[in-house]
């Protein structure tokens, strides 16, 4: 078995964390390998979202490996599906933990890597999970978020809720509603559209899934408040 195999077959059995320590030890012999690069961005991502609230510092930190991971691979390969894939999802998570500038900043470059892949490949779940994440956040910048992005950027993004639940939606049909966060972030959306109903729907669906990880019992409890607060 070769070790790509290997990293994918412990990605498969949920052993990320060994995953992540086989290819960072690969990569000191390895600095230029596109595969392991980004099977290292990969195993960051795995890493870090497991990891609970109150390990924010140890998430921020594996994401940060990984984005540098996935950009030394998208300058060796601009056009390497999987490197443009986890490219995005590396960039859209770790652009919630940054400030304002830098968050849309990364978000320029979250845009080119997901445009990119899903030029390649229109059915990946977590491509549409991931842009509609990014159109979520920025359809809820305040006003003085999007005063202080006018002044930093000549052309600030834009973006609707109803953008970011047509990506929901769309990641949903692919999923086949499995997936907690994807159905947490659907539930918000109708919630800020007045639609208390399908809010509520999405809501019961995250609450009654079973949570894998720390990460997940965290977006769990986020779900839980939600429908104790809107089934009033």
């Amino acid at each position: 078995m070769s070790i790509y195999e290997t990293i994918d077959q412990l990605f498969e059995d949920q052993k990320v964390e060994e995953a992540y320590d086989i290819v960072k030890k690969a990569l000191t012999e390895d600095k230029e390998n596109v595969e392991l690069l980004w099977r290292y961005a990969a195993a960051c991502y795995k890493c870090g979202s497991k990891l609970n609230k109150k390990e924010e510092a140890k998430k921020k930190t594996l994401y940060l490996e990984g984005r540098e991971a996935s950009v030394a691979a998208y300058r060796l390969n601009d056009s390497h599906f999987k490197v443009l894939k986890w490219a995005a999802i590396v960039s859209g998570e770790l652009s919630d933990m940054l400030g304002m500038k830098e968050r849309i900043e990364e978000g320029y470059k979250f845009k080119e890597y997901l445009d990119k892949a899903l030029a390649i490949d229109y059915n990946e779940s977590s491509l549409f999970h991931m842009r509609g994440r990014f159109a979520f956040s920025v359809a809820n910048l305040s006003w003085l978020e999007r005063k202080a992005a006018a002044a930093f950027f000549a052309e600030p993004p834009t973006a609707t809720i109803d953008e970011a639940l047509k990506d929901f939606e769309e990641c949903e049909k692919l999923e086949d509603g499995a997936w907690l966060e994807n159905n947490l972030y659907l539930a918000k959306c109708y919630l800020q559209k007045g639609n208390k109903d399908s809010g509520i729907k999405y809501l019961k669906l995250a609450v009654e899934m079973e949570a894998d990880d720390d990460g997940e019992r965290d977006l769990q409890a986020e779900a839980k408040k939600l429908l104790e607060k809107n089934s009033k």
